[in-house]
């Protein structure tokens, strides 16, 4: 578990501050691009299975779909290799930078509820092999110095682990803590007042349920070649029962402080999205997203699910689809914690490259899957054309990495923070 103060360091260059949360402790060094990713109007089914020359995809029947658009509990059984598309309507809040503090969501928060983790289900203890890259002895580099430092905003909820994020466009720094965010300039002059997250989607008529639940799990990302702003977090009435929503917000301009467009997506009725991260990746035309997946109620594993929200259509402000792909039946050896990768500087990935999803796996986590520590490389096409919209999967390999221990201190809290 890796846990950071609320304060800020802005550093020249831009990039995010992307928290890894509780779940698997990220551990595996060399990893060069990882990042951490709204109103079920339509939905459609459908099945898509594909094959790779490294991995055998099983194809299932589509879903039962009921008149309401949702599966039925045969089909949410089968939906693992079943594509499912979404269309919501956006809703333009007024600027940020005007708006007077709006009421806190519904959340679920409650002190010294544990977070969901799988880790009880492995069949490895903590104490395996020692990290192979500790460090040993001092740097001969310094790093380069901040050119403004500030404190930022507080653990308000009280919230553990705090799931400090943010990112810094040309003028400003966006930081979101659990449920509540700020807006900041490079200087460290907020602007606006600090707001609950479901502040972005506020008097929002295709948003009521993102309006009025604040669940947090947020992530905040600058697309630095649209020149825009994406922020979501996951939102829920009740964790035990559902339904089980994705906010997802997209600023109008490269000010955060100004009008945001905000959508609402119905992940599931019955499967908690969980631990949701999120990736810029333009040569697909999308906002990439991950989550884990547990079952309600009892909170069973239920697998890793791919989401691709249609970028082009949420830069406009118009009607977007989310792309939604349940990973279970297909892979079933996926532990969870897959990372979509985050494009950053001057030069956009090629013109339809695939979007990278790597998965960390510790051996001591499922030894029989994993005999050694490593990384599990994806790569992710969709194609938003087609209804239901489709993305594809197919499995790049394994990557060998240098020993580590994912399991640090029981993910007790052991490393002292200042």
């Amino acid at each position: 578990m890796i846990r950071f103060a609320a304060g800020v360091r802005v550093v020249n260059h831009r990039g995010g501050n992307y928290v890894r949360k509780f779940r698997l402790a990220f551990a595996a060094a060399g990893v060069l691009v990882i990042a951490a990713a709204g109103l079920a109007l339509a939905t459609t089914t459908g099945t898509s299975g594909t094959k790779s020359s490294r991995l055998h995809v099983t194809k299932l029947a589509p879903a039962v779909a009921t008149s309401a658009g949702a599966t039925s509990a045969r089909g949410n059984a089968q939906a693992s290799s079943v594509q499912t598309t979404r269309i919501a309507r956006p809703g333009l809040t007024r600027p940020l930078r005007d708006m007077a503090r709006v009421p806190a969501g519904k959340h679920n928060f409650k002190r010294g509820l544990q977070e969901l983790s799988r880790i009880p289900e492995g069949l490895g203890a903590s104490g395996g092999d020692p990290t192979g890259a500790l460090q040993t002895k001092a740097g001969s580099g310094d790093m380069p110095s901040p050119i403004q430092n500030f404190d930022a905003i507080a653990r308000i909820c009280n919230c553990l682990p705090p799931d400090t994020n943010g990112d810094v466009g040309p003028n400003h720094y966006m930081q979101w803590v659990n449920l509540h965010f700020a807006i900041y300039t490079k200087t460290g002059t907020q602007v606006g007042v600090t707001q609950p997250g479901n502040a972005l989607w506020a008097g929002n008529p295709n948003a009521q349920n993102c309006a009025v639940l604040n669940s947090g799990d947020p992530v905040v990302l600058y697309d630095q070649y649209a020149g825009r702003w994406f922020a979501s977090q996951f939102g829920f009435a009740n964790a035990n029962t559902g339904p089980f929503y994705q906010c997802v917000a997209v600023s109008t301009t490269n000010d955060p402080s100004g009008t945001w467009n905000g959508y609402e997506y119905l992940i599931s009725a019955n499967k908690l999205n969980d631990y949701p991260k999120f990736g810029v990746w333009p040569a697909q035309n999308a906002y990439m997203g991950t989550i884990n997946q547990f079952t309600v109620p009892g909170f069973g594993w239920g697998g890793v699910g791919i989401m691709a929200f249609e970028r082009d259509k949420m830069l406009a402000g118009q009607p977007a689809k989310l792309a939604f792909r349940d990973m279970l039946a297909e892979a079933p050896a996926l532990w969870g914690g897959m990372l979509p990768a985050d494009a950053d500087g001057p030069t956009q990935p090629p013109a339809n490259a695939p979007a990278p999803m790597i998965e960390v796996d510790d051996d001591q986590w499922d030894p029989p899957n994993f005999p050694v520590d490593r990384l599990d490389v994806w790569n992710a096409t969709v194609n938003f054309a087609p209804t239901p919209a489709v993305v594809t999967m197919a499995h790049e390999g394994i990557l060998p990495v240098t020993s580590f221990d994912g399991i640090l201190c029981g993910f007790s809290p052991c490393v002292t923070q200042p």
